[in-house]
């Protein structure tokens, strides 16, 4: 992932984590982070980082005028797109583990078939119009569902 990309990442999960966050509250943090190199963002870094975000993610990030401070704006939107919101979600938790180095041996992540083994050849069948049969166990409870994806 690119350096860019996590700097994206970590602001969006930084001010997310907080509710909301003052300009100099967001540079504090930042010189906590992994990702601090001896330099505070400069304002105009901020504002570009928040226009990246929202075309990249779909995710504002708007200021309230009275107090100065940053929260990620409501998003109806991005929290119903399950793909966009799996997808950040997957970034969030590859930077933190990035992030944590230097306790890397004490994390152990376990290796859940997902998108590299199931989603892909789901999505090729599908777009080959191929009937694809899943058996679907939920995390939290108990019902299984079979369901039966059927071409158009």
């Amino acid at each position: 992932m690119s350096k860019l990309l996590s700097r994206y990442i970590w602001l969006v999960d930084t001010i997310s984590r907080a509710g909301s966050l003052t300009f100099e509250d967001i540079n504090n943090k930042w010189r906590d982070s992994a990702y601090y190199d001896g330099k505070d963002i400069p304002l105009r870094t901020f504002h570009d980082h928040r226009e990246a975000i929202d075309e990249l993610f779909g995710i504002r990030i708007v200021c309230n005028k009275s107090n100065y401070q940053y929260r990620i704006e409501d998003n109806d939107e991005f929290k119903q797109n399950g793909v966009k919101k799996w997808l950040f979600e997957t970034f969030s938790v590859s930077n933190l583990l990035r992030e944590s180095e230097k306790i890397k041996d004490r994390i152990i992540v376990e290796d859940v078939p997902s998108a590299q083994t199931y989603l892909t050849d789901v999505i090729y069948a599908m777009r080959q119009n191929v009937k694809v049969s899943i058996c679907y166990h939920p995390y939290h409870g108990d019902k299984q569902s079979d369901t039966r994806l059927l071409s158009r």
